[in-house]
């Protein structure tokens, strides 16, 4: 029990300090030294469609076409891809409805839907839709898709910021912004310090992880897991193509362990996107327990990377290693509260180190957070302090919420989260 409780102790120092080091070290000055070169060509021939897939979204609709009508221009058009399933469910498709009569108001030549005509099936369905429905003029090598969410926010200069990379890196086949997110319901001091935890999550593993992939011996070396995201995430439409669309059902994280295992580097952006948390700890935990099915598609996306081309046995065993890890991160410090506490018995210093250690990291993560990348600063007010160690312990619970819409029904796959 003692020698559990110290292995497991060290797997999430390591963890906590490599999280740390994302967030010192891979910085924007960092990421823009690499994409100096880019020079201004309207002409340069890249293509941008722009997807937001949208579903019983017809109260937030007009503020998604507004935000998105000034992004549109002739090299970056938005699709809103609709879906059939509202109309099942809510026994009209309003967000289209609503979305139709703002393009007759607010007509623009570069914004236009796309309607899902199945009642089954989610984000994922509608975006491979509309994949399929125009491959004729998307599947050429200039032409690039963005999935972006509904509560997505990106900067403005996005596309330039895109281009600059491709400028600088013309193979580049994937290419990540990263999320900066906030709370839209500002009186729970826990979802603003899920705000905070997120946030540091995209900076200080996903994005340093990515910046890692783009530079090749560390990249064979290190098998970095870099996750892909579905704020912001872009991608050569013909590459798509090839490793058969988004995989489903969830097209980000599954997307992220195929290019790990086919070492394709994922190039992170200097713009960022902003996102929502979502507004309570009931809806926290269940877009957490959807969360953790990526991870146990580990065997179904190695099977599928397989065929594709031929990856090593050493890859594929770091790979492997990497999402036991990842599994064992959703309850890592669920586990050592449980170790600690069966181990008071012996001596109350196994508690009070826990305790410290938890207290003395997550402040100084989201400390950092808060101070270098957050958009909107979460105020580190005494109740905010008390909760960031609890917020680590509240994920743990995510593995029981998989297990439970695993057996009744997952919730995303029924209705839409309010």
């Amino acid at each position: 029990m003692i020698t559990t409780y110290y292995i497991l102790l060290t797997l999430v120092i390591i963890s906590e300090l490599s999280i740390l080091s994302g967030l010192l070290l891979c910085r924007d000055s960092r990421i823009k030294k690499r994409y100096m070169n880019y020079t201004e060509n309207p002409d340069d021939g890249y293509q941008f469609y722009l997807m937001i897939p949208m579903f019983d979204e017809s109260s937030v609709a007009e503020k998604v076409y507004d935000f998105f009508y000034q992004i549109a221009a002739p090299n970056a058009k938005c699709v809103f891809i609709t879906t059939e399933k509202e109309t099942k469910i809510q026994g009209s498709c309003k967000t289209r409805e609503v979305l139709e009569s703002l393009m007759r108001e607010k007509h623009c030549e570069n914004v236009f839907i796309c309607h899902y005509p199945k009642t089954t099936g989610n984000k994922v369905e509608q975006l491979n839709y509309f994949l399929h429905a125009h491959r004729a003029e998307l599947d050429k090598p200039n032409v690039f898709v963005i999935d972006y969410d509904c509560d997505s926010r990106p900067d403005r200069d996005v596309i330039r910021d895109l281009r600059s990379i491709l400028n600088s890196t013309p193979n580049a086949n994937i290419m990540q912004q990263s999320s900066r997110f906030w709370s839209v319901n500002r009186d729970s001091a826990l979802l603003n310090v899920e705000a905070i935890f997120q946030t540091r999550w995209a900076f200080g593993y996903e994005r340093f992880a990515q910046y890692i992939s783009t530079f090749e011996p560390l990249n064979r070396l290190l098998v970095p897991f870099y996750y892909c995201v579905g704020h912001g995430l872009c991608i050569r439409a013909s590459f798509l193509y090839h490793i058969g669309l988004f995989p489903s059902p969830l097209e980000d994280v599954p997307m992220g362990m195929m290019m790990t295992l086919l070492q394709e580097p994922i190039y992170p952006c200097v713009t960022k996107d902003i996102g929502e948390v979502v507004p309570s700890v009931k809806a926290l935990l269940r877009q957490a327990g959807h969360w953790v099915r990526s991870p146990l598609q580990t065997f179904h996306v190695l099977k599928k990377a397989k065929q594709l081309t031929h990856i090593s046995i050493y890859r594929q065993t770091v790979y492997l290693l990497r999402m036991a890890l990842d599994i064992i991160s959703w309850i890592q410090y669920l586990l050592l509260l449980l170790l600690s506490l069966s181990l008071l018995w012996r001596s109350v210093w196994y508690v009070l180190a826990y305790v410290i250690f938890l207290y003395l990291i997550s402040f100084l993560s989201g400390l950092l957070t808060n101070k270098l990348y957050s958009g909107e600063k979460t105020c580190m007010d005494l109740r905010t302090f008390i909760l960031l160690p609890v917020r680590h312990i509240i994920r743990g619970f995510s593995v029981f919420s998989c297990l439970y819409q695993h057996c009744f029904g997952w919730f995303y796959d029924k209705r839409k989260n309010k």
